[in-house]
């Protein structure tokens, strides 16, 4: 029936996908990108990393980019160099600052406020669809982590709940872009080559339509719960 025969073609897709993320050579470059809206702990992240955890952050206005410091690396990792860079967070300065590094992307952690959630979320799923129909990103299957952050706060929106309503939103800004050509964040000028995400006749879900590897965890940068992000960080890269 034509109802199999979609369910077949959709799941040689999945196993030719993940076939490619297998057996492909891990992304070239030597960056890891911090990206997310402004205030969602991605900066206080980075101080945290570098050493400096009371540091009172604001919205940056350049990049921070420095060698990841091998001092809580498994002993196994510490040889690598790893670039921690982290990207401004507002999208016109994003859009600018992020360019250059696409190239030099071995992984992405995608920070989101589990506090603010709900008001963000738009603004959130945005900056994520731009991302994962970044032709860039997407051709060298860079990884991505979704960080959400402030898992501290009891009022914080749990993971899978998180995880869900980027899919709705997703699937809703997939539709109002099919015959667009978009730019890789807001107020951008120039566009930038996109591919379609997920499959047109079925709705995208994470697990099965993510067009590069995809992991996620829970953090509170303020409470220096951040392990399984930089855990994670020295076994991807």
């Amino acid at each position: 029936t034509m109802a199999f025969m979609e369910i077949f073609i959709l799941l040689a897709i999945l196993s030719l996908l993940g076939a490619f993320f297998v057996f492909r050579q891990a992304p070239k470059g030597d960056a890891v990108l911090l990206i997310g809206l402004p205030n969602t702990g991605k900066t206080s992240y980075w101080f945290q990393v570098m050493g400096r955890t009371s540091v009172e952050t604001h919205t940056s206005m350049k990049e921070n980019a420095r060698l990841l410091p091998p001092d809580g690396a498994p002993s196994s990792f510490k040889h690598k160099k790893i670039n921690l860079v982290d990207i401004p967070g507002h999208f016109r300065l994003r859009s600018l600052i992020l360019k250059p590094y696409l190239n030099q992307a071995r992984a992405i952690v995608f920070f989101v406020d589990s506090l603010d959630f709900t008001q963000s979320l738009s603004s959130c799923a945005e900056l994520m669809y731009s991302l994962l129909t970044n032709a860039v990103l997407v051709q060298e299957a860079v990884p991505l982590m979704v960080a959400c952050n402030k898992r501290d706060d009891d009022l914080a929106y749990k993971m899978v709940t998180i995880k869900n309503k980027l899919e709705v939103e997703l699937n809703q800004i997939r539709k109002s872009k099919k015959n667009e050509v978009s730019s890789l964040g807001q107020g951008d000028d120039e566009d930038v080559t996109v591919v379609p995400l997920g499959v047109d006749s079925h709705p995208f879900d994470f697990d099965t339509q993510a067009p590069v590897p995809m992991f996620w965890c829970e953090s509170s940068v303020k409470e220096g719960k951040t392990s399984g992000i930089t855990d994670w960080i020295w076994t991807i890269c």
